[in-house]
């Protein structure tokens, strides 16, 4: 049912492992995330995932769009123009860098606004400031990850995301262990 290189067989291997490596990731990712919780509380987790959200949803900015972009366009010129492909794959990344990098600063900038104008909450300005490197990577990660989406290596997804999650998981549980709140935004990170 699934001949080696048709697009069936092509689209189960890739949707095998994107299965993979997002059960072994958000799965080790969510039990450090309880555990989080019980050694934050009630009050600290809640500042964790307000910092957490504030971050993802400034990361659709910083992303720029360029997961999906790079994935169409390298997809689509990778057989009959490596050349082009390849320039997407560097203009994906230097966007993303600079977008990235552009709004992380501002997030670095504006945390002191942000969190005692708009969350009432001053005390979490270093939670932000350290959330910035977080957002930044996460812009870096949406183009690469949408480049080798493109260039169908799903494995390598799989794999990068299986080390994320094994990796973040005694990282973050050290860092709040160590640290409380400001352990857990470095684990993040």
């Amino acid at each position: 049912h699934l001949p080696a290189g048709s697009l069936r067989g092509r689209l189960a291997r890739g949707a095998f492992w994107s299965i993979v490596g997002a059960v072994v990731s958000q799965g080790s990712i969510l039990v450090a995330s309880v555990i989080t919780a019980r050694l934050l509380g009630t009050v600290g987790f809640g500042e964790l995932a307000i910092i957490n959200g504030t971050i993802g949803m400034l990361g659709v900015f910083a992303g720029f769009g360029l997961g999906m972009t790079a994935t169409k366009y390298v997809a689509e010129f990778l057989a009959e123009d490596p050349a082009r492909a390849g320039r997407i794959i560097a203009l994906s990344s230097v966007v993303a860098s600079v977008t990235g990098g552009l709004i992380s600063l501002l997030l670095f900038i504006f945390a002191h606004f942000l969190a005692a104008r708009t969350l009432a909450a001053p005390h979490l300005v270093p939670e932000f400031r350290i959330g910035a490197l977080l957002l930044f990577f996460n812009a870096l990660n949406g183009a690469q990850t949408g480049t080798l989406s493109g260039l169908e290596a799903f494995k390598a997804i799989a794999q990068a995301n299986l080390i994320r999650g094994l990796l973040s998981f005694p990282v973050m549980l050290g860092g709040v262990l160590l640290w409380r709140l400001p352990g857990a935004v470095c684990g993040l990170v």
